[in-house]
């Protein structure tokens, strides 16, 4: 029987990580779509881009945060423990 350890950390995972995936391929969208355009439409697109970048380091940084949490949780026995099917 296996069983799934559920902390109030590991609910926002799943969230966090859809937002970055999301974030990614909105940047490698943006990068695409700017092909052969002039120097100032590429020029606001790569400050666009760094924006992108930052957030993405962000929820980088809130997703190890959160799994760190998560672990911390089990090990010190504050989750609860569902049957999974």
């Amino acid at each position: 029987m296996n069983t799934v350890k559920v902390t109030k950390y590991s609910r926002r995972l799943p969230e966090l990580r859809t937002s970055l995936s999301l974030l990614q391929l909105g940047r490698v969208l943006m990068a695409q779509t700017e092909k052969g355009r002039d120097q100032s439409i590429l020029a606001h697109t790569i400050i666009e881009i760094g924006k992108v970048d930052q957030r993405i380091e962000e929820i980088q940084e809130q997703i190890a945060m959160n799994e760190l949490l998560h672990q911390a949780s089990i090990l010190v026995g504050n989750f609860n423990e569902y049957r999974a099917v």
